[in-house]
């Protein structure tokens, strides 16, 4: 309730249609991969601060954020096991909750500062995951509805699937994981990560209301330009991340830096 005080401001992603008043959830995936060498990357920063690697790459995700929009209040949600008690760990069911978690990646802080901060809070929201979203949004929003084409309290989401799945063997029956491309998407953007190997596998899911394919492969060229300036420069401040190329044509100098959008 603390951590929610205040006006919030909806995230404005720059997008390619303009935001319908009703949304009917058309949505697309795309996949993409964060390699070896970054992976390790993140997980010896994560190391380095005491966190964890979902902290971290929360952080890397409010950095790319900002570098989008210039916006320093983002709301992110992220779904959690809902399996807090070893009672509940062989149980077949659905006790899956989402957390709505709020940080602030400023420009003028350091991607280290960022990371403390977003630990800090994920800890918070962890530590309080069995409030249900629903009371939550009731305490923010009270009676009012979201505004139009709007979910409640965030439009982004960042998931990290680190359950192992485990193989699955009958006698004369060959097995084998068929994906199943879902055409919907519940909110604006999601990205849900799984480690794979030494790699890091990202689902990358999107609004088709609002965004061309082509946008999303560059939002991701973004991310991992964000991913590699902070890996290598962990004291670099939010504000000077260079992404690489336009994501729409023009310049903008949101927070006094081109972002190349």
């Amino acid at each position: 309730r603390r951590h929610f005080e205040g006006d919030l401001q909806p995230l404005s992603l720059p997008s390619d249609f303009p935001r319908p008043d009703e949304r009917d959830y058309r949505g697309q995936r795309t996949r993409f991969t964060i390699d070896a060498r970054l992976a390790r990357a993140l997980k010896e920063l994560a190391v380095q601060e005491d966190a964890t690697l979902y902290m971290v790459l929360m952080a890397v995700f409010n950095g790319f954020l900002f570098c989008l929009t210039g916006q320093e209040d983002v709301v992110v949600g992220t779904p959690q096991a809902g399996r807090s008690h070893v009672e509940l760990q062989s149980l077949i069911g659905l006790f899956v909750n989402t957390l709505a978690i709020r940080n602030f990646p400023r420009g003028t802080a350091s991607f280290r500062t960022l990371l403390q901060d977003v630990r800090a809070r994920a800890r918070d929201a962890f530590a309080n995951q069995e409030y249900p979203f629903e009371d939550l949004v009731r305490l923010v929003q009270g009676d009012r509805p979201p505004a139009p084409g709007r979910n409640p309290l965030f439009d982004v989401v960042l998931a990290f699937q680190n359950m192992e799945m485990a193989e699955i063997r009958l006698p004369d029956v060959t097995v084998a994981p068929h994906e199943y491309m879902d055409p919907v998407s519940r909110f604006d953007l999601g990205f849900f990560i799984e480690e794979q190997d030494d790699r890091l596998l990202v689902l990358a899911e999107f609004s088709a209301q609002l965004f061309k394919e082509a946008t999303i492969q560059r939002m991701i060229r973004h991310f991992i330009d964000v991913v590699e300036a902070v890996v290598a420069e962990p004291d670099i401040l939010l504000q000077d991340i260079r992404l690489k190329e336009e994501l729409r044509s023009g310049k903008s100098t949101v927070a006094q830096v081109d972002f190349g959008f």
